[in-house]
Parts: structure tokens; sequence; C-alpha cells
């Protein structure tokens, strides 16, 4: 029989566990987070008005996070390799069940697969409302161009001429 243990030293292996659990806590809290501000990106992009100084408070804040995250799995990933698990999934899973921590790391797997589908839907958004605003932006580029074309040619030839010349010798006037 080994020797008994001591509350003074767990197990080498009851450390790794605790140390494991608590980085996947961590990993969960910035997985968390980051939802949460895809969740914001989410409802903004759905109003009837954007503000593009709220996307890209959102858009800073996603990538410190995104930033903290891959940092996080970076340490873990050398962690796991330490320990002689494989550096894939199947190792990182195997490592999470030798230690115990096989309902936190199916959590995280779980919150990243939701991030990764938030962050989908947000950009499948941001593309719509890119599409419309050029569609508008086509429509009023071709309506104010037939609208001077229109102007200009009922006009006499000399006065078409003058009516161009005055307009680009204007100097902007300065509030």
């Amino acid at each position: 029989m080994g020797k008994p243990l001591t509350e003074d030293r767990p197990p080498a292996g009851h450390e790794i566990a605790r140390g494991l659990a608590r980085h996947l806590h961590r990993q969960q809290v910035a997985a968390q987070r980051l939802l949460t501000l895809l969740d914001q990106e989410r409802q903004a992009l759905a109003g009837p008005k954007i503000s593009g100084e709220r996307l890209t408070e959102l858009s800073i804040a996603k990538q410190a996070i995104l930033e903290n995250l891959e940092q996080l799995e970076t340490t873990r990933r050398r962690a796991q390799r330490s320990l002689g698990h494989a550096p894939d999934h199947n190792g990182a899973m195997q490592l999470a069940r030798d230690q115990g921590c096989l309902p936190a790391w199916t959590r995280l797997q779980d919150l990243a697969a939701r991030a990764q589908r938030l962050n989908q839907l947000n950009g499948g958004s941001l593309r719509v409302r890119q599409q419309q605003n050029q569609r508008i932006l086509n429509y009023l580029t071709e309506a104010a161009g037939r609208t001077l074309h229109t102007s200009v040619s009922a006009m006499p030839a000399g006065k078409a001429l003058a009516h161009f010349s005055a307009a680009a010798s204007r100097q902007p006037q300065l509030p």
C-alpha cells in the first residue's frame, strides 16, 4: 500500500487537475464575455440605425478578449503536450478526462461553438447591411448622374460650359 496522503501536500495529479480546472474556468469566463459582446453586436446590427462608433467599440473589446483566449489556449496546449497528450482535440479531451475536468472542457467547447455561430450570424448581418448600403449608394449615384445629365443636356451648349466652369472655379466657403 502507498504512503498515506497528508493534508499538507496533495498528490501531483491533484495539483494538475486543480490547475486545469482553474484554467478551463478562466477560458470559460473569457468565452462567456465574448458571447456577451457578440450578442451586443447582434443587437446593434438588428436595429434600424447602426452606430459605427458602437460597432467599433465592440470590435476593439472583442479583439482584446480573443487575444486573451488565444494566450489561454496556447498555455493549455503547452501543458497538454508537456503531460504527454497529443496536440489535438482528442488529446485535449483525454487530458480533461484524465484530470476529471471533462464537464468543464465540454462546457468550454459548447461556449466556443456558440461564439463561432453567433460571430458567423453577425458577419452575415454585416454583409447584408453593406450590400443594402451599396445598392442605395449606386441608386443615388445613378439618380444624381441622371439629374445632372438631364439638367445640363437641357441647357444650350455655351450655357452648360459656363455652368461647369463657374462650379469648378468656386472656392468652398468656410464656416
